[in-house]
């Protein structure tokens, strides 16, 4: 007998996240570990390693994809260290392939106490491609406007000064 579930269902497109306020929300922050290679106040996990269970990376990006498509454009990867999840160079990869709703490239941040960032900070940029190294430029300088031309009155203020100058 065959099953009397639907094959397929419309679903209406995703709406926006919002909060209690009624604003749009953009940002998604996402703890990747809870380890840390310090014994700070911040963390404090130290040498005690990893005091939950960690999540796949494909999980993570699973989860990240689905707020992506609730109108997510930022997402900034913490953790306690996450420099020292082993597949973070394909989670980075993999990000900066998304896109938003309306087709700019995700902006991708990650914060760390920078302890490990001397040996990772070129991997991480060549994994993330342009979106790291947008990040990573200068911004340019701004230009300083040209001189404004003096008006008439002017003119003629400096004209009346000289005379009054050359009287004296």
């Amino acid at each position: 007998m065959a099953a009397a579930f639907p094959i397929s269902s419309p679903v209406a497109p995703p709406s926006r996240l919002t909060d209690s306020h009624g604003r749009i929300i953009h940002d998604l922050r996402v703890s990747i570990t809870d380890r840390c290679n310090y014994k700070c106040v911040y963390c404090r996990t130290g040498e005690f390693g990893a005091q939950y269970p960690e999540l796949d990376i494909a999980e993570y990006l699973r989860i990240i994809k689905l707020f992506v498509d609730l109108g997510i454009e930022k997402v900034r990867l913490t953790g306690g260290e996450p420099l020292l999840r082993r597949s973070l160079l394909d989670l980075v990869r993999e990000l900066a392939q998304l896109r938003t709703l309306a087709g700019a490239p995700l902006d991708l941040a990650l914060t760390t106490n920078g302890h490990l960032l001397e040996d990772l900070a070129a991997p991480l940029k060549k994994a993330a491609k342009k979106a790291v190294a947008k990040k990573a430029k200068k911004a340019p300088a701004k230009k300083k406007a040209p001189p404004k031309k003096a008006k008439k009155a002017d003119k003629k203020d400096k004209k009346s000064k000289k005379k009054a100058k050359g009287k004296k």
